[in-house]
Order: structure tokens, then sequence, then C-alpha cells
């Protein structure tokens, strides 16, 4: 009866926390731009306060993860951590409403299991996301260079070439555009423009990022130079994508023979040998049958 009690306390003050914190994270994110005092706000950032932690390089790290992920929200951060700080209460209240352990061995098992992965689920996603998203900025690199290289072969300039090009490449490689986009957004409003390109391979994570990078944010020293360095550099990465291609190509054939073993081939037995294995079966069930 006691534990009954303890599951049913347990399992109502998770969902109440859950209520709370889903409302707040709902809330924060749409009116921290606006509204930095409001009790939404309060109730996240005192939720984020159980889990987050103190040392300041832990808080820069899950900062930048952030922005790989592309969330670059204010405080978006404690957002994280109040929905960590959640997952740890409401996922083992969820299970033990759903498993009612009848030992307090299961039901320290079941807590601890729970808690640890409703804390750690939110990290599991985040990097689910920055994976994606280099994947997606990896697959455009190609293409941006294809574009822009014509364009400053055409005699404009580079940051001409840019703003060009981004705006074509919003239509099929939206992340890749946008994290050029808010770099020249930062150039505009005072940012040094080595600096604000550099931050690209930082804020990305996506390390083949570098040399062009490194091509264009000294494309002003360099003068006509940057040309044929660029068209270099886009050879070089179209050899690569090639490459790349090549080696997914040949691992498709390895595929294809597994799946025809596991799927196609029990089907073409029963197929081909299905009929006569009935045939027998009609003619040696009546033989038996009338021997007995």
């Amino acid at each position: 009866m006691t534990m009954s009690v303890l599951v049913a306390v347990v399992v109502f003050v998770g969902l109440l926390v859950m209520f709370g914190a889903a409302w707040a994270a709902v809330g924060a994110l749409a009116s921290l731009e606006q509204v930095e005092d409001s009790w939404v706000d309060d109730l996240t950032r005192r939720i984020a306060a159980t889990v987050m932690p103190d040392r300041s390089d832990s808080l820069d790290e899950v900062q930048l993860a952030l922005v790989r992920a592309g969330i670059e929200r204010p405080s978006s951060d404690v957002v994280f951590f109040a929905v960590r700080a959640t997952g740890a209460i409401v996922v083992p209240g969820l299970v033990l409403a759903l498993l009612r352990p009848d030992s307090v061995l299961w039901f320290a098992g079941i807590v601890a299991a729970g808690a640890s992965a409703g804390y750690l689920l939110p990290r599991v996603w985040l990097d689910g996301r920055i994976a994606a998203r280099q994947a997606q900025i990896r697959l455009a690199i190609p293409s941006f260079l294809e574009m822009l290289v014509p364009v400053v072969e055409a005699g404009m300039s580079v940051d001409d070439a840019l703003r060009y090009v981004l705006v074509e490449l919003e239509h099929t490689h939206p992340v890749m555009a946008s994290i050029w986009i808010r770099a020249l957004g930062r150039v505009d409003l005072g940012q040094s423009r080595d600096r604000a390109l550099e931050d690209i391979v930082v804020r990305t994570g996506v390390d083949e990022l570098a040399p062009v990078v490194h091509l264009l944010s000294r494309a002003e020293r360099s003068g006509a130079g940057i040309r044929d360095a660029l068209s270099a550099r886009q050879a070089a990465v179209s050899e690569h994508a090639l490459r790349e291609t090549e080696q997914m190509m040949g691992k498709i054939g390895p595929y294809l023979t597994v799946a025809a073993i596991v799927f196609v081939l029990p089907v073409m037995l029963v197929v081909l040998v299905g009929p006569a294995i009935y045939q027998v079966i009609e003619m040696l069930v009546p033989t038996l049958g009338g021997g007995t």
C-alpha cells in the first residue's frame, strides 16, 4: 500500500513538473527576446539551475553545441538545462506509472535508469542535430564553390559575389546560406571581416570549411590571385566529392547482395519449391492415411 501511494505521488509530481517546465520552455523560447523578467523566464531559470554546471568552460561547451545545432536564441542554454532537469524527473515517473514495480530494488533501478535517460536524451538529440546539420553543410560546399568561382572570375568583388551567391543558395542549401549570411551580417555591424569569417568554422565545427574561409578572409590582401586559389580549391573539393560518391557506390553491391539473400531468396524459394512440396504432400498424405 505504501509503495502504491509513493508511486502515485511520484507520478503526480512528475506530471506537474513536466507541465510546468514545458509551459516555461515554450514561453521562454517565445518571449525571451521581449520579456526577460517574466515569471515564465524565472521559472525556467530556476529549473535549469538544478543541473546547470558552475564551471564556465562547461557552459561554453553547451552554448557552442547549441550554436552548432543552429539554436541561437538568447538564453537557449537555460532552456536546454531546464529540459534536462525536467526529463530527469518526468521519465522515471512515467515509467513507474506504467510498470508499477512491486519491490524496492526494481523501484530504485527504474528511478536511476529513468532519471539518467531523461537527463541524457536531450544531449543525444542535440548531438544528432549537430551531426545532421554538419552533414548538410559538407554536402553544400561543392555547390557553394561551383557557384562562387564563376561569379568571382566574372570580375565581381568577393563580398558582392558572396551576397549574390547566397541569395541563390538559400533555395537549395538553406543551412549553408544562413551561416554565411550571419557572418556577413556581423561584418555589417562592425565586426572585423577576418574574425567574422573565421568564426564560421568554430560555429559549425566543419573543418572542411577552413580552407575556404582562409581564402576568402585574405581576399582583400590577395587581389586577383584569389580567383586562381578559389578555382583550385573548387577543383579539389569536386574531386573529393567524386571520390566519396564512388566509394558510396562501391558499397551498394554488398548491401544489395545481403538484401537479396535476406528478402528476395526466401520468396523465390517459396515460389519455386512451394508447388512441388505441395504436390508431394498431396501424394503422401492419402498413402499414409490408407496405410494406417
